[in-house]
């Protein structure tokens, strides 16, 4: 009993002496942005639900608050696997926008769980990453975020990018509505429950890109949309079209289907000031076609914290009053 219970403490002193194994390294960050907008001549309008925020894609005619705090939680599993947490908190509540595991395997890097849906080029952007205080009107008829698997082959025969995913519909239920139109539209009993698949490929062409998706689920209902985006020195082009019958909650709108395009131009003055311009449309069956010009200035103050000023023309035949928007963001990375 003495000898086992010397070897058991001996043991405990060697292993005490030894380098503990190095806890995984967990990675937090997110950002804050807080913003003044006004809608200049009246208030704006909400066309249909999913552009909520009215052409100018802001929530108010005039407003001043906590416009997004974002929180992001990485930890690595393994060399091969991680999990990641995200969550958003806003005026309209705390909603959790990314809850996954990755894990490379082989050639194929999967994601279970809630992330990005591979769709388009603007919607795979962060908002802290955009150019713009939004997203152009057509990009917001559609969802960012669902719950399914996603795989992305590394090395495939040609210079291609190519993400496929297959996600639940209807994520989450929500109901649906078209003011302006006769009546509401698209209520809980006209949801889509059906799976969504969803595939992007990218081409890279001389160090630009040219990318196109294309979503479906078991009822025919389908959008589709490509993009192009260059670099030239100083100056960034980015172009891209969208039709759908999807609205922002998955649910299919049928014969209300969207469709619309932004062309967006950049140039950077120096390396903390970029100017900007962006022209983009959004056409719908139960109204008419909306259009909006754009400018604006986005100056790195410090690292992590960047000022952005933004000017809309707007042109709504629903309010004609509405003549423009204004929008001032302070942002902050952390």
């Amino acid at each position: 009993m003495r000898v086992s219970l010397f070897a058991a403490l001996a043991a405990l002193g060697a292993a005490a002496a030894l380098p503990a194994p190095a806890a995984p390294s967990v990675t937090v960050g997110g950002y804050v942005q807080v913003r003044f907008t006004d809608a200049l001549g009246a208030k704006d309008d909400g066309a249909i639900d999913g552009v909520a925020k009215g052409v100018s894609g802001f929530s108010e005619s005039s407003s001043f608050g906590l416009r997004r705090a974002r929180l992001s939680v990485k930890a690595p599993l393994d060399e091969q696997g991680l999990t990641a947490l995200e969550i958003d908190a806003s005026k309209s509540g705390v909603e959790t926008k990314k809850a996954f595991l990755a894990y490379q395997w082989r050639e194929l890097y999967v994601v279970a769980g809630r992330d990005t849906i591979p769709f388009g080029y603007e919607l795979q952007r962060s908002s802290s990453a955009l150019t713009t205080l939004e997203r152009s009107m057509i990009s917001l008829t559609l969802p960012e975020y669902a719950t399914g698997l996603k795989v992305t082959p590394r090395a495939v025969p040609l210079p291609l990018t190519t993400t496929v995913g297959v996600f639940n519909g209807n994520d989450p239920a929500k109901s649906i509505a078209v003011s302006g139109a006769s009546g509401a539209v698209n209520s809980f009993d006209d949801t889509n429950n059906n799976k969504i698949l969803g595939v992007t490929a990218e081409l890279p062409v001389g160090g630009h890109n040219i990318g196109a998706s294309y979503l479906t689920d078991l009822g025919g209902h389908t959008a589709a949309g490509g993009y192009a985006n260059a670099t030239f020195g100083k100056l960034g082009l980015t172009a891209e079209y969208i039709a759908s019958e999807y609205d922002k909650y998955l649910a299919n709108l049928g014969a209300l289907q969207n469709r619309g395009y932004y062309l967006l131009a950049t140039y950077a003055v120096k390396p903390s000031t970029t100017v900007y311009a962006r022209y983009d449309t959004l056409n719908n069956a139960a109204i008419e076609e909306k259009a909006r010009a754009t400018v604006g200035a986005a100056v790195r103050l410090t690292e992590h914290t960047e000022l952005t000023v933004e000017y809309q023309l707007i042109d709504d035949p629903a309010q004609p009053a509405l003549n423009g928007a204004v929008g001032v963001q302070l942002q902050g990375k952390f």
